[in-house]
């Protein structure tokens, strides 16, 4: 694994997480039928304003996924575990012990009585990056078949 194929597969993770996020809101927001609100969102500028919902409002990936699994087909929920990787990418600590390549990503919990607990460990290597990458593909696709039936 070379540092181009770190960047990439990192990368791929965060541009899918901010999809899935997106098409989730999507979903929720149609799903309230506050989809009358024809807000032009590739046009917003910073200082306007837009109604709150969904869209706007400030739930996190797991409140997104708890909502959307209440309103989904079975077949068509998602796994909640993607919010502990989400959340180690954004807050984690990555290193490595070498110059070399792949790095690990480990997320503690806080800590108590001067103890943290490892709550998420991973070798970002080819085969991580790429069943990850999958998963998640595969999770978004979920959700936007989800989305068809507001159509």
């Amino acid at each position: 694994m070379n540092q181009d194929d770190h960047i990439k597969g990192l990368g791929l993770l965060v541009s899918y997480f901010h999809a899935l996020e997106f098409t989730l809101r999507a979903v929720l927001k149609n799903d309230e039928k506050k989809a009358l609100d024809k807000t032009n969102y590739s046009a917003l500028k910073a200082g306007e304003t837009v109604p709150e919902d969904p869209m706007s409002n400030y739930d996190s990936m797991g409140n997104l996924i708890l909502k959307y699994n209440k309103i989904a087909p079975k077949e068509l929920r998602i796994e909640d575990k993607l919010v502990a990787i989400r959340d180690a990418i954004a807050h984690g600590r990555i290193f490595s012990d070498s110059p070399n390549l792949p790095m690990r990503l480990f997320k503690f919990e806080k800590p108590k009585n001067g103890v943290a607990t490892v709550i998420f460990a991973a070798t970002l290597d080819r085969k991580w990056f790429s069943e990850i990458s999958g998963h998640l593909y595969r999770e978004i696709q979920k959700v936007m078949k989800t989305n068809e039936q507001y159509d």
